[in-house]
């Protein structure tokens, strides 16, 4: 059974782990609701990285943004997919306070890449 949109937004912020990426791995599991997902700021980096590895939620370049913008993503994850940001995105992250310290420099080292 896979559990109404609600149900798996709930069981998605779940502290068990097991729970929570069973529920994002869900077949019924939509892109809106991947999309939601990753703007969550208090979602664990688990889960991230469950979304970030589903090449099917990375289709979506709002998911792939978001993923870049959510400081839980893990750092690596967020450094790759830098590199398939539109170029005012990339700004906006070079700028923003909420990503890490690594992931802006990959955003200000991509935008200087496209000037030369």
């Amino acid at each position: 059974q896979m559990g109404t949109r609600e149900e798996r937004m709930l069981l998605v912020r779940d502290s068990n782990r097991l729970v929570a990426s069973s529920a994002v791995r869900s077949p019924g599991m939509q892109e809106s609701e991947v999309v939601l997902i990753t703007r969550n700021q208090n979602i664990s980096d688990d889960i991230l990285r469950i979304i970030s590895s589903t090449p099917e939620w990375l289709k979506s370049y709002t998911v792939k943004r978001n993923l870049v913008e959510n400081p839980h993503t893990p750092v690596m994850v967020a450094q790759r997919l830098v590199e398939q940001l539109r170029e005012s995105d990339l700004r906006k992250v070079a700028k923003s306070k909420n990503v890490t310290g690594p992931v802006q420099e990959a955003a200000r080292r991509h935008l200087d890449r496209r000037k030369h």
